[in-house]
Protein backbone atom coordinates (compact mmCIF):
# COMPACT_ATOMS: atom_id res chain seq x y z
CA UNK A 1 0.00 0.00 0.00
CA UNK A 2 2.58 2.11 0.77
CA UNK A 3 4.53 1.60 -1.97
CA UNK A 4 1.72 2.04 -4.16
CA UNK A 5 1.31 5.67 -2.64
CA UNK A 6 4.70 6.90 -3.42
CA UNK A 7 4.91 5.74 -6.72
CA UNK A 8 1.90 7.41 -7.18
CA UNK A 9 2.83 10.23 -5.61
CA UNK A 10 6.20 10.11 -8.30
CA UNK A 11 4.13 9.74 -11.20
CA UNK A 12 2.30 13.13 -10.43
CA UNK A 13 5.28 14.79 -9.38
CA UNK A 14 6.57 13.92 -12.93
CA UNK A 15 3.54 14.97 -14.80
CA UNK A 16 3.11 17.95 -13.17
CA UNK A 17 6.76 18.82 -14.23
CA UNK A 18 6.65 17.69 -18.02
CA UNK A 19 3.09 19.39 -18.57
CA UNK A 20 3.59 22.73 -18.03
CA UNK A 21 1.41 24.07 -20.84
CA UNK A 22 -1.26 21.48 -21.02
CA UNK A 23 -3.09 22.61 -24.20
CA UNK A 24 -1.68 21.12 -27.08
CA UNK A 25 -3.02 22.77 -30.68
CA UNK A 26 -1.30 19.67 -32.84
CA UNK A 27 -3.39 17.05 -30.53
CA UNK A 28 -6.05 19.56 -31.53
CA UNK A 29 -5.52 19.59 -34.79
CA UNK A 30 -4.98 15.77 -34.93
CA UNK A 31 -7.75 14.58 -33.33
CA UNK A 32 -10.28 13.03 -35.94
CA UNK A 33 -13.61 11.19 -34.93
CA UNK A 34 -13.59 7.53 -35.94
CA UNK A 35 -16.15 4.47 -35.39
CA UNK A 36 -14.76 1.93 -33.01
CA UNK A 37 -10.94 2.17 -31.03
CA UNK A 38 -8.90 -0.38 -30.89
CA UNK A 39 -9.28 -3.78 -28.27
CA UNK A 40 -5.73 -5.35 -28.16
CA UNK A 41 -2.33 -4.21 -28.93
CA UNK A 42 -2.20 -5.57 -32.41
CA UNK A 43 -4.91 -3.49 -33.26
CA UNK A 44 -3.74 -0.58 -30.96
CA UNK A 45 -0.05 -0.96 -32.72
CA UNK A 46 -1.62 -1.37 -36.83
CA UNK A 47 -4.04 1.88 -36.20
CA UNK A 48 -0.93 3.27 -34.58
CA UNK A 49 1.49 2.50 -37.68
CA UNK A 50 -1.88 4.44 -39.82
CA UNK A 51 -2.04 7.68 -37.92
CA UNK A 52 1.84 8.50 -37.71
CA UNK A 53 1.82 10.35 -35.38
CA UNK A 54 6.00 10.42 -35.77
CA UNK A 55 5.73 12.77 -38.50
CA UNK A 56 4.38 15.70 -36.17
CA UNK A 57 5.81 14.47 -32.93
CA UNK A 58 9.30 16.33 -33.74
CA UNK A 59 7.19 19.29 -35.11
CA UNK A 60 5.04 20.14 -31.89
CA UNK A 61 6.02 21.93 -28.35
CA UNK A 62 3.62 20.15 -25.93
CA UNK A 63 5.71 17.28 -24.66
CA UNK A 64 9.04 15.68 -25.55
CA UNK A 65 8.82 13.94 -29.35
CA UNK A 66 9.01 10.03 -27.55
CA UNK A 67 5.71 11.19 -25.01
CA UNK A 68 3.73 12.62 -28.17
CA UNK A 69 2.07 9.24 -28.78
CA UNK A 70 -0.95 7.95 -31.00
CA UNK A 71 -4.29 7.15 -28.45
CA UNK A 72 -7.97 6.31 -29.26
CA UNK A 73 -10.06 7.45 -26.26
CA UNK A 74 -13.42 8.75 -25.61
CA UNK A 75 -14.30 12.43 -26.27
CA UNK A 76 -15.05 14.66 -23.14
CA UNK A 77 -18.76 14.49 -23.44
CA UNK A 78 -18.84 10.65 -23.34
CA UNK A 79 -20.62 10.00 -26.48
CA UNK A 80 -17.61 9.87 -29.57
CA UNK A 81 -14.53 7.71 -30.09
CA UNK A 82 -11.69 9.69 -31.45
CA UNK A 83 -8.00 8.83 -32.78
CA UNK A 84 -5.40 11.56 -31.46
CA UNK A 85 -2.10 12.37 -31.51
CA UNK A 86 -1.30 13.69 -27.96
CA UNK A 87 1.41 13.51 -25.27
CA UNK A 88 0.91 10.66 -22.96
CA UNK A 89 -0.45 10.91 -19.54
CA UNK A 90 -0.81 8.70 -16.25
CA UNK A 91 -4.31 8.34 -15.77
CA UNK A 92 -5.70 7.80 -12.13
CA UNK A 93 -8.47 5.35 -11.50
CA UNK A 94 -10.84 6.78 -14.37
CA UNK A 95 -11.28 6.45 -18.16
CA UNK A 96 -9.30 8.60 -20.18
CA UNK A 97 -10.94 11.26 -22.49
CA UNK A 98 -9.21 13.83 -24.81
CA UNK A 99 -10.83 17.07 -24.36
CA UNK A 100 -11.24 18.91 -27.21
CA UNK A 101 -11.43 22.73 -25.62
CA UNK A 102 -8.74 22.11 -23.66
CA UNK A 103 -6.38 19.89 -25.73
CA UNK A 104 -5.32 17.96 -23.74
CA UNK A 105 -5.36 14.00 -22.52
CA UNK A 106 -6.66 13.44 -18.93
CA UNK A 107 -8.82 11.54 -16.82
CA UNK A 108 -12.84 11.66 -16.98
CA UNK A 109 -14.23 12.71 -14.07
CA UNK A 110 -17.48 11.42 -14.80
CA UNK A 111 -16.54 7.75 -15.77
CA UNK A 112 -14.27 6.52 -12.65
CA UNK A 113 -13.75 3.31 -12.44
CA UNK A 114 -14.92 0.60 -9.97
CA UNK A 115 -15.20 -3.55 -9.96
CA UNK A 116 -18.52 -3.21 -11.73
CA UNK A 117 -18.92 -1.19 -15.06
CA UNK A 118 -16.39 0.45 -15.91
CA UNK A 119 -13.12 -1.26 -15.13
CA UNK A 120 -9.66 0.57 -15.21
CA UNK A 121 -6.60 -0.29 -13.00
CA UNK A 122 -6.20 2.32 -10.38
CA UNK A 123 -3.54 4.34 -12.53
CA UNK A 124 -2.15 3.62 -15.70
CA UNK A 125 -0.37 5.01 -19.26
CA UNK A 126 -2.81 6.63 -21.12
CA UNK A 127 -1.43 4.61 -24.35
CA UNK A 128 -3.30 1.60 -23.17
CA UNK A 129 -6.76 2.65 -23.24
CA UNK A 130 -7.10 -0.37 -24.94
CA UNK A 131 -7.19 -2.60 -22.28
CA UNK A 132 -9.83 -1.11 -21.12
CA UNK A 133 -12.94 -1.61 -23.21
CA UNK A 134 -15.65 -0.96 -20.75
CA UNK A 135 -14.62 2.70 -21.24
CA UNK A 136 -15.25 2.69 -25.70
CA UNK A 137 -19.30 0.83 -24.43
CA UNK A 138 -19.63 4.14 -22.19
CA UNK A 139 -20.00 5.66 -25.56
CA UNK A 140 -22.54 3.21 -27.40
CA UNK A 141 -24.44 3.67 -23.98
CA UNK A 142 -24.75 7.48 -24.35
CA UNK A 143 -25.62 7.26 -28.37
CA UNK A 144 -28.58 4.57 -27.10
CA UNK A 145 -29.39 7.68 -24.32
CA UNK A 146 -28.14 10.61 -24.96
CA UNK A 147 -27.67 13.10 -22.31
CA UNK A 148 -25.41 15.70 -23.63
CA UNK A 149 -25.21 17.34 -26.99
CA UNK A 150 -22.66 16.33 -29.61
CA UNK A 151 -19.06 18.59 -29.86
CA UNK A 152 -17.64 18.92 -33.50
CA UNK A 153 -14.00 18.38 -33.43
CA UNK A 154 -13.07 22.39 -33.07
CA UNK A 155 -10.03 24.09 -32.41
CA UNK A 156 -9.67 26.25 -29.26
CA UNK A 157 -8.99 29.48 -31.31
CA UNK A 158 -12.04 29.14 -33.42
CA UNK A 159 -14.27 28.01 -30.48
CA UNK A 160 -12.78 31.55 -28.48
CA UNK A 161 -13.86 33.60 -32.13
CA UNK A 162 -16.94 31.66 -32.54
CA UNK A 163 -17.65 32.59 -28.83
CA UNK A 164 -16.48 35.96 -29.00
CA UNK A 165 -18.42 36.39 -32.38
CA UNK A 166 -21.45 35.25 -30.54
CA UNK A 167 -21.12 37.68 -27.50
CA UNK A 168 -20.82 40.34 -29.92
CA UNK A 169 -24.22 39.20 -31.90
CA UNK A 170 -26.07 39.08 -28.65
CA UNK A 171 -24.82 42.05 -27.25
CA UNK A 172 -25.73 44.12 -30.48
CA UNK A 173 -29.32 42.48 -30.62
CA UNK A 174 -30.04 43.34 -26.87
CA UNK A 175 -28.90 46.72 -27.05
CA UNK A 176 -31.04 46.95 -30.34
CA UNK A 177 -34.05 45.73 -27.91
CA UNK A 178 -33.43 47.90 -25.50
CA UNK A 179 -33.43 50.73 -27.35
CA UNK A 180 -36.67 49.87 -29.31
CA UNK A 181 -38.55 49.14 -25.93
CA UNK A 182 -37.30 52.42 -24.84
CA UNK A 183 -38.46 54.62 -26.71
CA UNK A 184 -41.83 53.30 -26.97
CA UNK A 185 -42.22 53.23 -23.44
CA UNK A 186 -41.32 56.70 -23.88
CA UNK A 187 -43.52 57.62 -26.53
CA UNK A 188 -46.19 55.85 -24.57
CA UNK A 189 -45.51 57.94 -21.18
CA UNK A 190 -45.87 61.19 -23.52
CA UNK A 191 -49.20 60.16 -25.01
CA UNK A 192 -50.43 59.42 -21.78
CA UNK A 193 -49.11 62.89 -19.92
CA UNK A 194 -50.42 64.89 -23.20
CA UNK A 195 -54.01 62.86 -22.46
CA UNK A 196 -53.70 63.84 -18.55
CA UNK A 197 -53.28 67.39 -19.33
CA UNK A 198 -55.82 67.59 -21.49
CA UNK A 199 -58.83 66.17 -19.58
CA UNK A 200 -59.30 68.54 -17.09
CA UNK A 201 -59.38 71.15 -19.87
CA UNK A 202 -61.87 69.34 -21.58
CA UNK A 203 -63.63 68.90 -18.42
CA UNK A 204 -63.19 72.27 -17.21
CA UNK A 205 -64.74 73.57 -20.10
CA UNK A 206 -67.52 71.59 -20.25
CA UNK A 207 -68.04 72.14 -16.41
CA UNK A 208 -68.10 75.96 -17.70
CA UNK A 209 -70.44 75.48 -20.94
CA UNK A 210 -72.78 73.50 -18.27
CA UNK A 211 -72.78 76.37 -15.85
CA UNK A 212 -73.36 79.07 -18.11
CA UNK A 213 -76.26 77.19 -20.05
CA UNK A 214 -77.81 76.64 -16.35
CA UNK A 215 -77.99 80.26 -15.25
CA UNK A 216 -79.21 81.12 -18.80
CA UNK A 217 -82.37 78.54 -18.42
CA UNK A 218 -82.84 79.98 -14.66
CA UNK A 219 -82.60 83.43 -15.95
CA UNK A 220 -85.23 82.19 -18.59
CA UNK A 221 -87.21 80.70 -16.43
CA UNK A 222 -87.37 83.44 -13.91
CA UNK A 223 -88.40 85.61 -16.32
CA UNK A 224 -91.43 83.91 -17.95
CA UNK A 225 -92.34 83.40 -14.23
CA UNK A 226 -92.10 87.40 -13.64
CA UNK A 227 -94.44 87.10 -16.66
CA UNK A 228 -97.14 84.82 -15.79
CA UNK A 229 -97.10 87.01 -12.33
CA UNK A 230 -97.09 90.62 -13.30
CA UNK A 231 -99.30 90.08 -16.93
CA UNK A 232 -102.83 88.90 -15.15
CA UNK A 233 -101.99 91.31 -12.57
CA UNK A 234 -101.93 94.39 -15.12
CA UNK A 235 -104.47 93.56 -17.12
CA UNK A 236 -106.50 93.14 -13.90
CA UNK A 237 -105.77 97.02 -12.68
CA UNK A 238 -106.28 98.04 -16.08
CA UNK A 239 -109.75 96.34 -16.06
CA UNK A 240 -110.69 97.87 -12.21
CA UNK A 241 -109.61 101.64 -13.88
CA UNK A 242 -111.80 101.33 -16.64
CA UNK A 243 -114.70 100.62 -14.72
CA UNK A 244 -113.84 102.79 -11.94
CA UNK A 245 -114.13 105.83 -15.15
CA UNK A 246 -117.37 104.45 -16.26
CA UNK A 247 -118.78 104.92 -12.86
CA UNK A 248 -117.26 108.52 -12.33
CA UNK A 249 -118.69 109.73 -15.29
CA UNK A 250 -122.20 107.93 -14.41
CA UNK A 251 -121.94 109.86 -11.24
Amino acid sequence: MVHEICIILILLQSQVYKSEARYCKEAVASAALVASCPTSKIEWDVASRKKNCSRIASQQNCSPVEKFRYHCVINGFGNETLEVCAPSRIIFGHCVEFNLLGGVIQDQRSSPCNDTFPKCDRFYDSTAAYKYPDCYQLVSMNRIYPTTKKMPVTKKQDVSKSSSTENVLIISISTFVSIIVFITMAMAVKMVVKERRAIPKHNENVELTSTAAYLNKKEDDTMQQENKIWKPGLCNIFFNLKILNGFLKYL
